[in-house]
């Protein structure tokens, strides 16, 4: 069941632990940071610029950033290929 979200009020020019974005329509939205029975389940493992690897107790999470490539499915079979070899690098060199 998800959680009931609780309506906030936000003062201007206080500082809140969180995460904003912009969507396409120049709207902002922000996510507070987690607190509580939930907090600090997922760990960051690497944040390299292309990938990160984070980890729980029962899975490890993989988020990849692919670049549009000019020369279509040849640049991203290329690119998949060099962060494949570099996620070997991080699971030899990390306890995960």
């Amino acid at each position: 069941m998800k959680e009931q979200l609780v309506k906030q009020d936000m003062v201007v020019g206080k500082e809140y632990k969180g995460y904003a974005w912009l969507n396409e329509y120049m709207e902002i939205f922000f996510r507070p940071a987690a607190v509580g029975s939930r907090a600090g389940r997922i760990k960051k493992i690497v944040e390299k610029e292309n990938y990160t690897v984070s980890g729980s107790k029962k899975y490890v999470f993989i988020h990849i950033r692919i670049p549009k490539a000019s020369d279509g499915a040849i640049g991203y079979i290329r690119f998949l290929g060099n962060i494949y070899t570099e996620l070997i690098k991080v699971f030899t060199k990390y306890e995960i």
